[in-house]
């Protein structure tokens, strides 16, 4: 019955980032390929004429194409709003933007080691000398730990430093999902399982954050499925909906909207997209201002 389950939650977690965010929980050996820089060749796509805050900044979008092989990638400059198209290696898939932590290959006896964008490795195995099975790097929590989804006894969250030292940082309970990790943290949510083996799950949903502390904190619950976070801080942070709508929350702020959240600019400023559609929520000011069109809908986004 679990397994039903985890395969419906699972299809909410990719559809919910329009199959450009690949479900964190998913075992796979990553095969890296971080996009390359931007050629002259490749044809601007959109200027918006709207500008938000003074500071220029470049943001990578990724924009899932499951039909093809590999997905496409695009640069939006803020305050200018101009969208330019960026090469990207053949086989590349947005979830790269998303686990800049590092890649996973298999040893001989079935222990994954992991090897960062730093240069540095590790190898994952228990305090026993037993590997680890079905990892997957969920994202770097600074600049020297990673954050890692493995199964021992039950699954849990890794947290690999730089010195080869691999620590449990915490256990997933049987109805609770990886659904982000950023902001120096991985993000849980749970959910409530449906009534038959075909039935998708419902909510209400408990997230949780996972820090280097070791620490489960309970953060809020909502009465829908909680299938995404994007977050900046503990306090700063973005969760997407099942639904279709979003959330996002500052220390003393709440803004909510439909669409994706894609990567804040700063402590208060969200980038989230409506389709095609760029926009820039101000959160403490309850307002958006669009910046930008996009060719196709981006599941993903971070900060260059």
């Amino acid at each position: 019955m679990f397994g039903h389950h985890i395969g419906w939650m699972r299809t909410l977690l990719l559809a919910g980032a329009l199959g450009g965010v690949a479900y964190f929980g998913i075992p796979a050996v990553e095969q890296g390929g971080a996009s390359q820089t931007p050629t002259s060749t490749l044809p601007t796509v959109a200027t918006a004429p709207a500008t938000v805050g003074e500071q220029e900044r470049s943001v990578r979008l990724g924009v899932p194409v499951p039909a093809m092989m590999q997905d496409r990638a695009f640069l939006l400059a803020l305050p200018k709003g101009t969208i330019t198209e960026a090469r990207v290696p053949a086989g590349w898939r947005t979830a790269a933007l998303e686990r800049e932590g590092g890649t996973l290959t298999s040893l001989q006896d079935g222990a994954f080691k992991l090897t960062t964008t730093e240069g540095w490795s590790a190898v994952l195995r228990q305090k026993n000398g037993e590997p680890y099975r079905e990892a997957s790097v969920l994202c770097h929590l600074n600049e020297t730990q990673v954050a890692v989804l493995a199964v021992a006894d039950t699954r849990v969250v890794l947290s690999v430093g730089k010195t080869g030292e691999v620590r449990s940082l915490g256990a997933l309970t049987e109805f609770m999902e990886p659904v982000g990790c950023s902001g120096g943290s991985v993000w849980l949510a749970t959910f409530q399982p449906g009534e038959g083996l075909e039935s998708p799950p419902t909510g209400p949903s408990n997230l949780h954050r996972l820090g280097l502390d070791a620490q489960m904190a309970p953060v809020l619950s909502d009465s829908d499925v909680i299938v995404r976070v994007v977050a900046r801080s503990s306090t700063v942070f973005a969760y997407r909906m099942e639904s279709g709508g979003f959330v996002a929350r500052t220390a003393d702020a709440r803004f909510r909207a439909e669409g994706i959240p894609l990567v804040w600019l700063d402590d208060q400023r969200l980038l989230f997209a409506q389709g095609v559609t760029l926009s820039v929520a101000d959160v403490p000011r309850a307002t958006s201002t669009q910046v930008g069109t996009m060719p196709l809908s981006p599941g993903v986004a971070v900060l260059e």
